[in-house]
């Protein structure tokens, strides 16, 4: 019996240590996406009112890579962006553009991984 208990705790925390239920896929349904509905004024005085995300690490970071994901859901992929600028500093007053960027329409694909 201890046996059995043993492979039952290890079959467990196999499973508990997959963050995704399904390996290499993800949600393509729009009540899983994280959507910004309405402009407001932007962190960076010079944009104005936009649609905009600010992340705050709360120190100085290098960042060597990230993935930018677009509108996935079905039948709503044209809601996704074209263009976006990211903007980065140090104080959240002093800004400095990084660059302006495209983003490709998404597939509406569970297998969708947004673009390096």
């Amino acid at each position: 019996m201890k046996k059995l208990s043993f492979i039952f705790l290890i079959l467990l925390a196999s499973q508990l240590a997959l963050s995704q239920c399904d390996k290499d896929r993800h949600s393509a349904l729009q009540v899983d996406n994280w959507i910004s509905c309405e402009m407001s004024e932007n962190p960076n005085t010079e944009r104005g009112n936009t649609h905009w995300i600010m992340y705050d690490f709360g120190n100085t970071y290098g960042l060597q890579n990230t993935t930018f994901w677009n509108c996935n859901s079905f039948g709503d992929t044209e809601s996704g962006i074209q263009r976006f600028v990211v903007d980065y500093s140090n104080d959240g007053l002093n800004w400095s553009e990084f660059g302006e960027h495209e983003l490709s329409m998404s597939e509406a694909s569970t297998f969708y991984e947004g673009e390096a």
